[in-house]
């Protein structure tokens, strides 16, 4: 008799030892999803740490973009005649720098905000940016094509059409530096 009562205990023990193990499971998985949110919460960028982050990359580009600007203005002296000698070296330096800090601004498009509303905003004024920045910049290497073959000399015309292109009122250059005034805008929303 004393052994059926054993065995008739034994079950009701471990019964009782599987349900201490679920509840710890489940205890277990709730915290493990839980620290799983926060490391995932915290590996976002805060509001100000996203600022910062596009920041950092916009000043690089402006600083790229505008370089390709001053070197033109130090190439290109302001009467190009067919006897004109002009070097156009440091406008493809310029160039060749200002395509390489606009392609490592893509990882904007990337970085992650604690804030969707601050991202998305961003996200979609620098997809603008990089369309307007691949333009100014495309524009920017036919004209370096232009003095670099010396096509100036024969058809000096056309240096009007490229400087009022690049730099003139509503051109290219000032549509991307818009933009980037209108992301910094953004950001500062944000702050």
């Amino acid at each position: 008799m004393k052994k059926l009562l054993t065995d008739a205990v034994a079950p009701a023990k471990a019964s009782g030892t599987i349900n201490r193990f679920a509840k710890r499971n489940t205890i277990f998985l709730l915290i493990s999803a839980f620290c799983l949110l926060i490391i995932t919460t915290a590996c976002k960028p805060s509001v100000t740490e996203y600022n910062d982050a596009v920041v950092n990359i916009l000043d690089q580009n402006s600083t790229a973009i505008e370089n390709t600007s001053t070197a033109y203005n130090s190439s290109i002296p302001n009467l190009v005649t067919e006897k004109t000698e002009i070097d156009s070296t440091e406008m493809e330096a310029t160039l060749d720098e200002a395509r390489t800090a606009i392609s490592n601004s893509e990882e904007i498009l990337l970085l992650e905000s604690r804030s969707t509303e601050q991202q998305t905003a961003v996200q979609e004024e620098f997809a603008n940016y990089l369309e307007l920045a691949d333009t100014y910049l495309a524009a920017y290497e036919e004209m370096v094509q232009y003095y670099e073959s010396g096509s100036y000399q024969d058809d000096p015309a056309q240096v009007s059409e490229y400087d009022s292109g690049l730099f003139d009122e509503d051109n290219l250059f000032d549509s991307l530096l818009e933009s980037n005034n209108t992301l910094a805008e953004i950001l500062e929303s944000f702050l």
